[in-house]
């Protein structure tokens, strides 16, 4: 809740709100992109216009989901391991992980998505399973992040292997509620809408991984290969483990790895679609952090891979910026830093911007109402004659060189608002 109410927005937040959430629904529908995570539009439509456009506002249903996310991760590892000491340390093993903990507070749906697939995944491991409230939850994830697909499907295969005709209501509520909600935005949807990810499993893997190892990438190299190889040898366990024992909780753990991983695989060099990177790979996060409880909860000597993890969930983890759009950390201090500014009366002040700050000041403009501000431009910034600049990197050091004056420096994300 503090990360929600005081982080900057960050670019994919900006871009969800200026382009899907603040225009008509039409839109929303009619111009699918794969910023645009339906069910998260859905509602943040509805609570910014409850509440009023405003960063707390938009990242309310993303609250919503984190409170979920953790009740149904407890119902889940308690599921796997008994009322044991093995049940407060693998929660904190998965609840704890940077990669998950970075997303929950965004307007984005990875949050969302996670909790709807944890509460799905967990009421299908109960001895009388709620079948169709699980399968409901389970199409609500993919429609929350459609990178929740794979994982889904493989889910619902494993539950129709074990369960047969008593799985139809699960299968089908899934793929009802799923179609409900997306059939109209996929049918507006191209490949090229699909763009954000990897073309090899390794990439995808050592992405997954370094975002909790560490926030700078030059500190990464050796114990991201080793942070990969303990993932595909915890996935590689889980589903000999399942296809062994045939133990219920271990098989569908397996089916949600294997099955998805086909898929994936078939996805990729079938029709061309990416490999997860980052973020897009959050699920399988959790499944590798839901693999070890249930590994742990078997062979003991899997605990001690929670002293390495806690030590660098320790060392990523910040209250003040993102690990993967650490540059925004400064934006909403350059956007007030501006507000403060003395405004001419006769016309609006123009901004010229970096393009990587270019949507999310334009955020603050239209949720805050600031009609004395011209739409922010990443257009031929250091050709244009603007009032003010937004600056970081390049553009930044350009803007020195320049002699101008600076009248907001941000240190954690290099961010600055000057003035010629």
């Amino acid at each position: 809740m503090y990360r929600a109410a005081t982080l900057s927005i960050t670019i994919d937040e900006a871009y969800t709100y200026t382009q899907f959430v603040s225009r008509p629904l039409a839109v929303a529908l009619s111009e699918y992109d794969a910023n645009n995570h339906f069910l998260y539009t859905l509602l943040a439509k509805s609570t910014t216009r409850v509440f009023g456009p405003g960063d707390l506002a938009l990242r309310l249903p993303a609250l919503a989901g984190a409170a979920l996310f953790y009740a149904a991760l407890y119902r889940l590892i308690l599921r796997l391991t008994g009322a044991t000491w093995w049940l407060p340390l693998g929660f904190a093993l998965v609840g704890a992980n940077t990669n998950i903990t970075d997303l929950l507070p965004l307007a984005r749906g990875y949050g969302l998505a996670l909790a709807l697939f944890t509460l799905g995944l967990s009421l299908l491991l109960d001895e009388t399973p709620s079948r169709r409230l699980a399968g409901t939850a389970l199409g609500l994830a993919v429609a929350a992040n459609l990178t929740f697909l794979f994982p889904v499907a493989g889910l619902l295969g494993g539950v129709i292997w074990l369960d047969r005709r008593a799985a139809i209501p699960t299968v089908t509520s899934a793929i009802v509620v799923a179609l409900i909600l997306l059939i109209w935005p996929l049918w507006h949807a191209h490949r090229e809408s699909f763009y954000f990810g990897t073309d090899t499993l390794a990439k995808s893997a050592f992405s997954l991984m370094g975002n909790m190892l560490a926030r700078d990438w030059d500190n990464r190299s050796v114990p991201v290969i080793v942070a990969s190889a303990l993932m595909a040898l915890t996935f590689g366990s889980t589903i000999l483990a399942g296809l062994l024992t045939r133990a219920r909780p271990l098989f569908l753990l397996a089916a949600s790895i294997g099955l998805a991983l086909a898929l994936q695989m078939g996805a990729h060099y079938g029709a061309g679609l990416v490999y997860p990177y980052g973020r897009t790979g959050i699920a399988w996060i959790l499944l590798f952090g839901v693999s070890l409880v249930a590994l742990g909860s078997r062979f003991r000597a899997v605990a001690l891979v929670a002293l390495p993890a806690f030590y660098f969930y320790w060392r990523t983890w910040s209250t003040t910026a993102t690990i993967e759009w650490a540059w925004d950390s400064g934006t909403r201090g350059v956007a007030e830093s501006l507000a403060a500014q003395p405004r001419p009366g006769d016309r609006k002040i123009r901004l010229g911007a970096t393009p990587l700050l270019q949507h999310t000041l334009n955020y603050y403009r239209l949720s805050r109402g600031w009609t004395w501000l011209d739409d922010v431009s990443a257009e031929g910034v250091r050709k244009g004659e603007f009032d003010y600049y937004a600056v970081i990197g390049e553009d930044r050091e350009w803007a020195e060189k320049q002699g101008m004056k600076v009248l907001f420096d941000h240190p954690g994300s290099g961010s600055a608002l000057v003035k010629p």
